[in-house]
């Protein structure tokens, strides 16, 4: 797994790995492997801590009241009109 993502390979390269090995080498692969995947889904929780943290700081919850006009977004272009000049965002009453 890289990044928490199966890789993509043949189904004959998925072979079992065994923790009790005698192979030094194949030993510290696992190893190697082990704590580079620890140390990546570490950094990536600090990573969204961090953004969330950042995130939290800078928004402002909207308080909407009926009655209230906002802008709503409308991705529906009437057929023959140009997408190129078309306004997605239009006014509407709550």
């Amino acid at each position: 797994m890289l990044y928490h993502r199966e890789l993509r390979v043949p189904m004959l390269a998925h072979l079992p790995v065994h923790h009790n090995v005698t192979d030094a080498t194949l030993r510290d692969i696992v190893e190697t492997t082990r704590l580079t995947d620890q140390f990546v889904k570490e950094s990536t929780e600090e990573s969204f801590a961090r953004a969330e943290k950042f995130y939290n700081k800078r928004t402002v919850t909207s308080n909407y009241k009926v009655g209230d006009i906002a802008l709503l977004y409308d991705e529906h272009i009437m057929p023959g009109l140009s997408k190129k000049l078309h306004r997605f965002y239009r006014p509407s009453q709550l």
